[in-house]
């Protein structure tokens, strides 16, 4: 053997034989074999992994690749260049001196990004910038960065606008932790300063609030952040304080995104009036004008004197103001037993809060009854005697703190107390419903005097109803703009839908087809033509919704789903780098993900959020129909009916040893009979609750023999379902070996409403599938709502 080696290899390999490992080593040795082994695997060459291109770049990109907190963050330099300016140094340094000037002069107008905001960005206060104007303020700016990119940064579609909350995200947070911490201080803040103020500042425009108590309200309640900061934020005008009208914005507007652009807002109106103001007082009146009050100055300058000396007294005595201001309260009290009331029918029916000159009290005059003997001109005197002697000396007008300081000073209070308990004034009337008391809105927020003195000058006539524009005009006004039939069209929308569809991504995807479909005015309306409602009423409902570029999608309807489908691509991208790495690794070659597997990618992932909804917004089947949902519950009956009757069912069509075959579908009248009974009177009544049926019932009828079930045909018109199985109509749940136990023979026959076997056949096993699929256990886990 050891001379013809060669021999044997050669004899060996041509015919394609195969040695055994052992019988090697037992004729030629261990170690001969070893170093075989080692010289074949030396001349045999290496496999090296086959690399694709692009699997070759991704290589090649990794190995530059930066964290995403390296990269140039294009925003970030916005916010900074908006707050001190100071980040774009860098760039124009070399530049031209003009542009370096400008930065500066930049740097020194604005110290937040609220106020470059308000005073040069958005300067109609519209409360968002096209992609143009904005260019165009970046370039004043001083930007000389890629505006394009800057745009892709926001997350921005090319033609939508830019917000405030895009641009500055950090400041909006900044504010809703001031929010969240002060709480109820801010009301007392603002209740300090308006009663430090005075009864005479109005509280439409606010007051200032003293830097101070901000500062203590900041150290009660241990702001982390930057005081002074903030400070700036709450400050547009740059004036030193804050505002009482912003604090108020602020605490009634129950998101933050909304809140500063409002106030930004009442902040531009606020300047502009102050500026027509200003032009108004230094303007020349018109030729007419002028010599029209040149001469009523001197004709007035010419008659009292010769008034004077009719009336035979001096105007000017203090003892005539007084008698003339108590005569003529106590007429209106005599007359309609307050002065609230007096002043609502008599004296401000018009409900212009103030009395402006003469010829305005002399109507109040009449209205009251207070007319004295010589005609006209006797009645003018009298009304410029009492315009005197109640007039403010600041303002030269009569409003009712001037004549009864109670009734403004309660109803200051009546709202300070509702802001308290609700809020704000407009929660409150809302909690409150339609029919309502107003006596049970002052017992709600506690106000224990003065309320029929507020009934009296809100309700003087007795009408029954309080409107909420005479406690506060601003607020009714806002109140109208957020039409509340809106709301209630809203809420009556989405309580019909999801009535009839449990979720709402089931209802966009059965109006809409498609989940992830955007919509306009025309798909809104679709919803409620689907739900017979009028469209006058989805006109009002649409105004209410955060529409961007008067379009809506379901993420922004629904901001849960947006933020679950946000956190799982963020988690996808933590786990696989990227959505194709996902499928090609989960998908186990098909080219979608089921409902079991996405759920596996989920607990990859370590999703957080409702991975169900999740996954009806994302599959692109339909939704399920409410006629199907019916059927359904039908046939579950006769499942639970199969627990109560304690029987077992086995299948023909299958194997002896296996326990599921499959019955057939029969049709009777509606009845349960006892197999022992013998008369109709004995039969019991059925203790499942099933939907009545326009044609007929399924029968089980119990065998004769082992105690088996099978389903006999009694009406000709109900077709056999060959491929209806018992597992289709499984309840939720429930296993297999729960729903048909093996045990003795049934004692009763069931009768339950039923459809036609071919609808039962093709409509519900699909349904089902869709929805309740079988887990690897064997039982249900369909989705909450089935």
């Amino acid at each position: 053997m050891q001379k013809n080696r060669r021999l044997l290899f050669e004899y060996a390999d041509l015919k394609g034989a195969t040695l055994d490992a052992e019988a090697c080593k037992n004729v030629f040795g261990k170690i001969a074999c070893k170093e075989a082994q080692a010289q074949l695997a030396e001349r045999s060459p290496e496999k090296k992994e086959r690399k694709t291109i692009h699997r070759r770049a991704v290589e090649q990109c990794a190995l530059t690749h930066r964290a995403p907190e390296e990269l140039r963050q294009r925003r970030q330099e916005i916010v900074e260049l908006l707050e001190d300016g100071s980040c774009c140094i860098r760039y124009l340094f070399g530049k031209c001196f003009g542009q370096v000037v400008a930065l500066l002069r930049t740097q020194a107008r604005f110290d937040s990004p609220v106020r470059a905001w308000a005073n040069l960005l958005d300067l109609h206060a519209k409360g968002k910038l096209k992609r143009r104007e904005f260019q165009t303020s970046m370039s004043v700016l001083g930007y000389a960065g890629n505006v394009k990119k800057l745009w892709e940064e926001m997350g921005l579609k090319p033609k939508q606008s830019v917000r405030f909350k895009d641009l500055c995200p950090e400041v909006i947070d900044e504010i809703r932790e001031f929010k969240n911490m002060a709480g109820k201080k801010i009301i007392t803040l603002i209740q300090v300063s308006e009663v430090a103020a005075g009864p005479g500042k109005s509280k439409k425009a606010g007051v200032p609030v003293d830097t101070d108590e901000y500062y203590k309200v900041i150290d009660a309640i241990d702001y982390p952040g930057d005081a002074e900061r903030l400070l700036r934020h709450l400050d547009p005008g740059n004036v030193g304080y804050v505002n009482t009208r912003t604090l108020r914005i602020l605490n009634e507007q129950k998101s933050e995104e909304k809140a500063v652009p409002q106030y930004l807002k009442k902040y531009r109106e606020n300047k502009q009036t102050q500026l027509e103001q200003k032009i108004a007082s230094v303007i020349m009146p018109p030729v007419r004008e002028l010599l029209a009050k040149q001469d009523s100055v001197r004709e007035s300058s010419l008659e009292e004197p010769a008034l004077k000396q009719f009336e035979g007294a001096e105007w000017s005595s203090k003892k005539e103001v007084r008698d003339a201001r108590e005569n003529f309260i106590r007429a209106l009290t005599d007359k309609f037993g307050s002065l609230a009331k007096a002043w609502r029918l008599a004296l401000d029916p018009e409900l212009k809060m103030v009395i402006e000159n003469v010829d305005q009290l002399m109507k109040g005059l009449r209205r009251s009854g207070q007319m004295p003997d010589g005609g006209e001109h006797a009645l003018r005197l009298k009304a410029e005697k009492i315009f005197q002697a109640c007039q403010n000396k600041e303002t030269e007008q009569i409003a009712l703190e001037d004549l009864d300081p109670r009734t403004p000073a309660m109803l200051e209070k009546f709202k300070d107390l509702c802001e308290h308990r609700f809020g704000s004034l407009q929660d409150a009337f809302e909690a409150i419903d339609v029919e309502g008391d107003f006596r049970q809105l002052c017992h709600e927020i506690k106000l224990t005097d003065g309320m029929f003195r507020l009934l009296e000058f809100l309700d003087p006539k007795r009408t029954g109803e309080v409107r909420l524009s005479l406690i506060d005009r601003e607020v009714a006004e806002d109140a109208m703009k957020s039409t509340k039939l809106g709301k209630k069209a809203l809420l009556e929308v989405r309580r019909r839908l999801v009535k009839r569809l449990p979720r709402w991504s089931r209802a966009w995807k059965k109006v809409q087809g498609k989940a992830t479909k955007e919509i306009g005015r025309d798909g809104w309306l679709s919803f409620f033509e689907e739900v017979g409602m009028q469209n006058h009423e989805a006109q009002k409902a649409w105004e209410l919704l955060p529409v961007e570029e008067d379009k809506l999608s379901l993420t922004l309807f629904e901001p849960g789903i947006g933020r679950d489908l946000e956190a799982f691509h963020q988690k996808i991208i933590e786990r696989f780098r990227s959505a194709k790495n996902m499928m090609l690794k989960m998908r186990d070659g098909g080219a979608a993900l089921d409902k079991k597997r996405f759920l596996e990618v989920c607990y990859e992932c370590q999703t957080t959020g409702n991975e169900n909804r999740l996954f009806e917004y994302l599959e692109d089947r339909p939704c399920i129909e409410t006629s199907a949902l019916s059927r359904i519950q039908c046939l579950r009956g006769l499942l639970s009916a199969f627990r109560l009757a304690d029987m077992r069912v086995i299948w023909p069509n299958y194997s002896r040893s296996s326990l599921w075959h499959r019955p057939r579908l029969c049709c009777c009248t509606h009845s349960f009979v006892p197999k022992d009974a013998k008369t109709q009177s004995e039969v019991p009544k059925p203790s499942l609750e099933t939907p009545s049926a326009k044609d007929a019932s399924l029968k089980v009828v119990p065998s004769q023999e082992d105690g088996e079930v099978s389903f006999e045909r009694i009406d000709e018109k109900v077709l056999s379902c060959s491929s209806l199985q018992l597992s289709d109509i499984a309840h939720e749940g429930l296993s297999k070996h729960e729903a048909i136990r093996a045990s003795s023979v049934a004692r009763y026959s069931l009768v339950v409403p039923a459809v036609s076997a071919r609808e039962a056949g093709a409509e519900v096993k699909e349904l089902i599938a869709q929805e309740e699929p079988f887990t690897e256990a064997g039982t249900f886990s369909g989705s909450d709502n089935m």
